[in-house]
């Protein structure tokens, strides 16, 4: 089952991740980040051919500070939910445009004050339509997603991750291992596992990271 993770406002809850070492690509990035806004939903993603402080800086300067489009999660921009109001973009530094040209100082800090006045209402409606979007999203994911159930001494195999992968496995390597048996159910879809050696694994596992052996 899909469980969202939410945040009361942007930029208050990122998920930040490192992937890699991958094959090169053709800029010869061999490494990705990933940051995710959890309040938008907003996701960015670059490839590095290595990943330090200066590229997670430059990244996210580039790529989430200067972004001033709408998210369809939110129908707003991450900038005006944190700072009340629309970004000038850099191209309206260069080119002429209304809001550019023809500025009114006064009328523009009414509109800035009101616009702040009410911010927090605005955030408010957000959260709702995440909320709902989140629901629709969910709703359509569950759809498609087939339960799986085991009982206690079924046996089962059990996905290989990266991190429990043989050195030197690569692509070709095996996906699966086991068998397993199945000794406790310990939550919602949640199992723990012994080997044919008789040992008790530490970790609980999930059904979705789980299939049935038949011997």
């Amino acid at each position: 089952m899909l469980n969202s993770i939410s945040a009361p406002w942007p930029f208050m809850k990122w998920g930040m991740d490192i992937v890699g070492k991958l094959p090169a690509a053709p800029g010869g990035g061999v490494y990705m980040l990933v940051l995710t806004d959890y309040f938008t939903k907003w996701v960015e993603v670059g490839a590095y051919q290595q990943i330090r402080d200066i590229e997670v800086r430059d990244f996210v300067w580039k790529n989430i500070i200067c972004r001033t489009t709408s998210r369809r999660s939110t129908e707003e921009t991450p900038f005006s939910l944190v700072y009340g109001s629309e970004a000038v973009i850099p191209i309206e530094t260069i080119l002429s445009t209304a809001r550019s040209e023809n500025p009114d100082e006064e009328q523009n800090n009414l509109e800035l004050s009101f616009e702040l006045d009410h911010l927090d209402e605005r955030r408010d409606h957000v959260a709702l339509r995440i909320q709902s979007y989140q629901q629709q999203v969910a709703r359509h994911y569950n759809k498609k997603v087939r339960a799986r159930v085991f009982k206690l001494h079924d046996w089962v195999l059990r996905r290989v991750f990266q991190n429990i992968r043989e050195e030197g496995a690569g692509k070709l390597g095996p996906t699966w291992e086991g068998p397993y048996q199945i000794t406790d159910v310990v939550g919602r879809g949640a199992y723990k596992l012994r080997g044919l050696d008789g040992r008790e694994l530490h970790n609980s596992w999930n059904a979705l990271h789980l299939k049935q052996y038949h011997f």
